[in-house]
C-alpha cells in the first residue's frame, strides 16, 4: 500500500513539474507571438501610411493636371467663341447691307 502511495505521489509530482514546464514554455511562445503580432501591426500601419501618402500625391498631381486641362479647354473655347462671334457680326453686317440695298 505504501509503495502504491509513493508511486502515485511520484507520478503526480512528475506531472506537476511537466505541467509547470509546459506552462512556462507556452507562456514564452505566447509572448513571442504577441511581439510578432505587434511588429506586423506596426508594419501594416507603416505600409498603410505610405500608401495614403502616395494616394494623396497622386490626387494632387491629378488635380493639377485636370486644372491645366480645364484652363486649356476654356482658353480654346473662348478663342472659338470669339471667332464665331466675329463671323456672326460679319453675317449681320452683310444682312444689313443687303437690307439697305433692297429697300
Amino acid at each position: 500500500m505504501e509503495q502504491l502511495l509513493f508511486f502515485g505521489l511520484g507520478v503526480t509530482t512528475v506531472f506537476a513539474v511537466a505541467g509547470v514546464v509546459i506552462m512556462f514554455r507556452s507562456q514564452q511562445k505566447i509572448a513571442d507571438m504577441q511581439t510578432h503580432i505587434e511588429d506586423l501591426d506596426q508594419y501594416i500601419g507603416d505600409v498603410n501610411e505610405s500608401a495614403q501618402k502616395e494616394f494623396d500625391e497622386l490626387n494632387r498631381q491629378l488635380d493639377s493636371r485636370l486644372d491645366k486641362l480645364e484652363d486649356r479647354l476654356d482658353s480654346r473655347f473662348n478663342d472659338h467663341a470669339s471667332f464665331v462671334d466675329g463671323i456672326l457680326e460679319s453675317v449681320d453686317k452683310v444682312k444689313q447691307k443687303l437690307k439697305e440695298r433692297t429697300v
